[in-house]
């Protein structure tokens, strides 16, 4: 009898290892998905107005300035949805409660193919890219 449940014990931490992991790894896809929209967004924004949304420099977190001319057609000029995105709050969060941040280099200087190298490592890497 003490067999048993301490063999059901063992299988119960080892499944919630299992679901733990697997709830990280979700977490993680999530976020570099999101972190692919934002940067397909903010680079189309850029190529239609030669400009970073709400005239962004530096690193700045995805917030209501950066994101409102982005997800509201009123809030641009020519009336274009480039990001899908329904904020709850003033800010667009990750998986685990912290707002995205976004880097905006001076126009005419940004080099998306390197950037976009290291912002997204391949699965191959062995690194985890939000950590």
């Amino acid at each position: 009898m003490l067999a048993v449940i301490v063999l059901i014990g063992i299988l119960l931490a080892a499944a919630g290892f299992s679901i733990r992991k697997a709830n990280e790894l979700s977490k993680n896809t999530k976020a570099e998905a999101e972190c692919r929209e934002l940067v397909n967004a903010l680079l189309e924004y850029r190529n239609v107005y030669q400009k970073w949304p709400g005239d962004a420099s530096g690193e700045q977190e995805a917030g209501s300035t950066i994101l409102d001319p982005l997800t509201d057609p009123k809030k641009n000029a020519r009336g274009l949805v480039f990001l899908n995105l329904t904020l709850t709050d003033s800010s667009w969060n990750d998986p685990w409660g912290r707002p995205y941040k976004a880097y905006f280099p001076p126009l005419g200087k940004c080099s998306a193919p390197k950037e976009s190298r290291r912002a997204f490592p391949s699965r191959s890497s062995g690194r985890r890219p939000f950590e």
